[in-house]
């Protein structure tokens, strides 16, 4: 089955240079007409036209380029962008529509997502790693001209050129179904609630942490949300949060970076409540075992420099306010 890029995709890149035009117009025609100023000024249009023309030329050199992808009987062939790779069944762990980590509960799965044993060359970096598997997202669903059902079902086709075998991560091979992962595949099944969505160990607690990373007037927010025990919080906890630690003060998320780190440590209580966890009988998940949560956030080097950074950057605001107040 060969699945085909949408035609609306080629309206983005043209759509960041209009927006860009727009900026660049902004100064002199756009906002005095609506007798409006950036409280910086509005010399801020132009920088900000620049970049998102830059965008804008990218994003229409990156839909030039040939797009290929197809799943039959031998396998997964892709060419998307700069990445492309050819992969038979039985080198393929998983393969199917999935959610992101940050997805609401109610969002459909609509990424498509390959998981390999060991990452690609050619491929690029993975989308996602877990537990020695390299998650390859080739397409999201509403950039398809097929619908998600026409995938599922060409999926299902060719399901049976998969057989059911134990990687050297210990996951089990499968095509992911419609909806999530299959309600059973073999004599084991999906990780259900109150079991880690990672590990499928229990107990779990459901948890939402976060992170943001900033540059300028940008700013890049994450978020994991699911089932989670004990470990495998505490193995996200202490990613996100010494990411953010890290990301936030180069820009406008120095406001919301801090908001962000004691959010997700009041979100980690319930998880550290819970009790070591054990594995659930006929559960298989991504990981055969809880992830290990490695060194704590102030342990790690972006921990350690993040909080130096942001205690010279209170200690500086600190100073200048004293000045202001006391001349």
């Amino acid at each position: 089955m060969e699945l085909h890029r949408h035609w609306k995709t080629g309206l983005y890149g043209p759509l960041w240079i209009l927006v860009a035009i727009g900026c660049f117009l902004a100064p002199t025609l756009i906002l005095p007409a609506l007798r409006y100023e950036f409280f910086v000024g509005n010399w801020i249009a132009y920088p900000a036209g620049a970049v998102l023309l830059l965008i804008g030329a990218y994003t229409i050199r990156d839909h030039s380029k040939p797009y290929l992808l197809r799943f039959d009987e031998t396998g997964v062939v892709w060419r998307v962008s700069n990445a492309h790779g050819a992969v038979p069944w039985h080198d393929v762990v998983r393969f199917g529509l999935e959610k992101k980590p940050d997805d609401a509960p109610r969002v459909k799965p609509k990424h498509l997502t390959l998981w390999l044993r060991h990452p690609l060359p050619g491929a690029g970096d993975p989308d996602v790693e877990l537990q020695g598997l390299a998650g390859y997202r080739l397409a999201e669903v509403g950039e398809l001209v097929e619908s998600a059902e026409q995938i599922v079902a060409g999926l299902r086709r060719y399901t049976p050129a998969l057989e059911t075998v134990t990687g050297a991560a210990g996951a089990t091979a499968f095509v992911e179904q419609f909806g999530g992962a299959p309600a059973s595949y073999g004599d084991r099944r999906a990780p259900a609630e109150g079991e880690c969505a990672v590990c499928g160990s229990a107990p779990a607690s459901f948890v939402v942490l976060q992170s943001v990373v900033s540059a300028a007037v940008f700013h890049w927010t994450s978020a994991e949300r699911g089932w989670r025990c004990r470990d495998c919080a505490l193995a996200t906890y202490r990613h996100l949060t010494a990411r953010t630690l890290l990301g936030c003060w180069w820009g406008v998320g120095v406001i919301g970076g801090p908001v962000v780190v004691l959010a997700n440590r009041l979100r980690m209580r319930p998880a550290l409540r819970l009790g070591p966890p054990q594995p659930t009988p006929g559960v298989a998940a991504l990981s055969p075992r809880p992830l290990d949560p490695g060194p704590r956030v102030l342990a790690r080097p972006g921990g350690i420099v993040g909080t130096l950074v942001g205690v010279v950057l209170t200690l500086l605001v600190a100073f200048v306010i004293f000045a202001l107040a006391t001349t």
